[in-house]
Formats: structure tokens, sequence, C-alpha cells
């Protein structure tokens, strides 16, 4: 029945990730787009198993590719997403999301390298003569910076939206500690 239940969530992450990010209106800026809470089912995917994880990042990069008007700098970006990934779940099955600590430090290191491949996607993009106009002082505060504030605020979202959804039932066994629970609610 668990196994069951987690490929019945991974099939709903990886549905709504894909839907979202193709119906979803986002902000279009040279080599860089700004989805909001893009990264929300990916993130959740992370908390409950690689297996999940990695589905749910398939169909962010389908969704990104299907999604009209989406550059190839957009496609790169996407496709870059699997190196936050590898570290979120590897980071969560070794730490486990004990304390607040451990979730902010791996909110931090995956924004960086969020930030960081994304950074580098689009460098990839201009080296092999995707059309594209930045310098890299552009390249690096827009996409950069961008990445870093989008990445974190999708982040502690998804932590949100995890924590309030009682998601914790469907996570691998000893894939992370079951964070902090909501108080039973009073019917008054």
């Amino acid at each position: 029945m668990r196994k069951t239940k987690k490929i019945t969530i991974s099939a709903v992450l990886t549905a709504l990730s894909f839907v979202y990010i193709i119906f979803m209106p986002g902000i279009n800026i040279p080599l860089w787009s700004f989805t909001p809470f893009s990264h929300i089912f990916l993130f959740i995917a992370c908390l409950i198993s690689p297996y999940t994880a990695f589905m749910t990042y398939l169909a962010v990069v389908g969704g990104f590719i299907l999604r009209p008007g989406a550059t190839y700098f957009v496609w790169l970006r996407a496709a870059s997403h699997l190196f936050f990934i590898i570290f979120l779940v590897i980071y969560i099955k070794i730490f486990k999301l004990k304390s607040k600590k451990h979730i902010l430090i791996a909110s931090a290191c995956t924004a960086v390298i969020h930030a960081g491949f994304e950074v580098l996607a689009v460098l990839l993009g201009l080296a092999v003569g995707f059309e594209g106009n930045g310098t890299l002082y552009y390249i690096l505060v827009v996409v950069g910076l961008g990445t870093l504030g989008h990445s974190l605020l999708d982040y502690f979202a998804a932590i949100f939206v995890f924590k309030v959804s009682r998601l914790e039932k469907f996570i691998e066994p000893n894939q992370i500690e079951p964070l902090k629970p909501l108080p039973p609610e009073n019917p008054e």
C-alpha cells in the first residue's frame, strides 16, 4: 500500500509541475525568465524520495521545453536543475533535515548550486552560439542573483506546503525526520 501511495504522489507532483510550468505566466528578461513558484513541486519531490525527485525533474524539463515562447536558454537552465536535485536528495539522505539549521543549510547550498549551474547553462548556450545578448556582469547579476532569490523563495514555500499538507506520510523510510507537526485542529 505504501508503494502505491508513493507512486501516486509522484505522479501527482509530476503532473502538477508539468501543467503549472506550461500554463503559469512568467516574466521574461533576456537570458532569464521567472515563473513564480515553479520549483515548489520539485523541492517537495526531493523531500519525498529520489525517484519522485527525478520523475518531477523530467516533468519540469518537459514543461519548459513545451512552454510557449521558451528559449534554448530556458531549456538549458531547466536541464541544469539536475545538479541541485542530486545535491538536495543526498543532503536529505545524510542529514535528514532534523533541525532548522539543516533546513537553512540545505536551502542556502541548494540556492547557490541552482544559481551557479543556471549561470553556467547560459554561458554554455552563448558559447555554442545560441543567440542572446548579455555581458558577464548582466548574466551574473540577473541570472545568478535572480535565480538565487527565486530558489530560496520556492524552497521555503515548498517546506511550508510540505508541512501544511502533511506529506511526510509519503516519504521514503529514513528519508527525512518528520518536520514539526501542526497542532491538531480544534473543532469549535
